[in-house]
Order: C-alpha cells, then structure tokens, then sequence
C-alpha cells in the first residue's frame, strides 16, 4: 500500500513538473512573441519615419527647383524688357538724329 502511495505521488509529482515545464515554455514562446511584434512594430515605425524624411526631401527638391525656374523665367522676362526698351531707346535716339540731320540739310 506505501508502494503504491508512493508511487502514486510520485507520478503526480512528476505530471505537476511537467505541467510547470509546459506552462514555464508557453510563457517563454509568449515572452518571444511579444518581442517579435516590438520590434517589428518598431522597424514599421522606422520605415515609416523613413519615407516621411525622404518625402519631405523630395518636396523640398521639388520646391527649390519650381522656385529656380520662376526666378529663371522671371529673369528673362525682364531681360526681354530691358531689351525692348534699350530697343525703342535707340529707335528714338536714332529718329531724334535723323530728323535733325534733315532739318539741317533743309537750312
């Protein structure tokens, strides 16, 4: 009968520890787990952070370029300006002689 006891405990001891052992590699598989998912978490965040930064250097590329071809553009427009006064300047000065040259000859 004390045999039998024994071993009765025994085998439930055992199954107990086994028991333990399960539940003490459930919690680390768990443990892991939740580690995993951090970290992945994270890396997501980190790209995420990633292709904002280069978004943001993309726009203000994007930007600088858009605001060089304005002040190009606007620059040859007022060279062309320039251009076409410095024109009529000369047509003007160049009739102004013209006609005095004619009034003199006419004298």
């Amino acid at each position: 009968m004390c045999l039998l006891k024994s071993r009765i405990f025994f085998q439930v001891k055992k199954q107990e520890e086994e028991v333990l052992r399960r539940e003490k590699e459930l919690e680390e598989e768990r443990q892991r787990q939740l580690e995993l998912e951090k970290r992945l978490r994270l890396e997501q965040e980190q790209r995420k952070i990633e292709m904002e930064k280069h978004k943001k250097e993309q726009l203000e590329r994007q930007e600088k370029e858009l605001r060089e071809k304005i002040l190009r553009n606007m620059k040859a427009v007022e060279e062309k300006r320039a251009e076409k006064q410095r024109e009529e300047l000369r047509k003007k000065i160049s009739g102004k002689t013209r006609l005095k040259s004619a009034v003199i000859m006419h004298k």
